[in-house]
């Protein structure tokens, strides 16, 4: 069984196809996305600490943004 560390390719791409389903959809209609650009933002700078924490043998990290 293939692990997400091992390959991205193991990530379910379905929640991401939503998302920028949704975004499509918002600037058609006008109206604000479901997750905005500041909550995603928040989601990449969790995601870059996790890596960090990674390289660094699972140490605390602090989020930036």
């Amino acid at each position: 069984q293939m692990c997400i560390r091992d390959s991205p390719a193991a990530i379910d791409f379905m929640w991401h196809q939503k998302n920028f389903e949704d975004v499509v959809a918002a600037i058609r209609s006008g109206h604000a996305p479901a997750i905005d650009g500041r909550e995603a933002r928040r989601a990449v700078h969790l995601i870059e600490a996790v890596y960090r924490s990674a390289r660094n043998g699972g140490r605390k990290e602090r989020l930036s943004g």
